[in-house]
């Protein structure tokens, strides 16, 4: 599947090996270059040495939590948009919602996710109008 304009590379940081290897194939498949992470921590040493295009974290993690990744990004780099792909949206805190331009509930289709990285990227529309709340299908 063709991804016309959609972003070259992902980091995509998720606790879980079977979810990490599943969206990270199915992104691949459709056109992306995605750098796996399996914890916060070495999200963060990846995005030190080969800064993405966006970042895709899960909130819940141990050691550095989606949070934690998400307020050291935005340090780094503002302009870099990250999205937490969670199944504990129900637990982030307005402060935590802030820090992150979209939040996909846990399970989503893949179009829901290719649609937030289009809104986020600047590929279809603009990037400010995004607010950080539950993608829509």
């Amino acid at each position: 599947m063709p991804t016309d304009g959609l972003p070259s590379r992902v980091l995509l940081i998720d606790d879980d090996p079977v979810v990490l290897s599943g969206l990270a194939t199915l992104l691949r498949k459709a056109g992306h270059t995605v750098a796996e992470a399996e914890s916060g921590s070495a999200g963060l040493a990846s995005f030190r040495e080969n800064p993405p295009d966006i970042v895709l974290t899960d909130f819940t993690m141990p050691g550095l939590t989606g949070w934690d990744v998400a307020r050291t990004v935005k340090a780094i780099n503002p302009r870099v948009p990250v999205v937490y792909v969670t199944g504990a949206a129900h637990e982030i805190a307005p402060h935590q919602r802030a820090v992150v331009e979209a939040i996909i509930e846990k399970p989503r289709g893949l179009n829901t996710l290719h649609s937030v990285i289009r809104r986020l990227t600047g590929t279809s529309g603009d990037r400010s109008t995004v607010a950080p709340t539950l993608a829509s299908a």
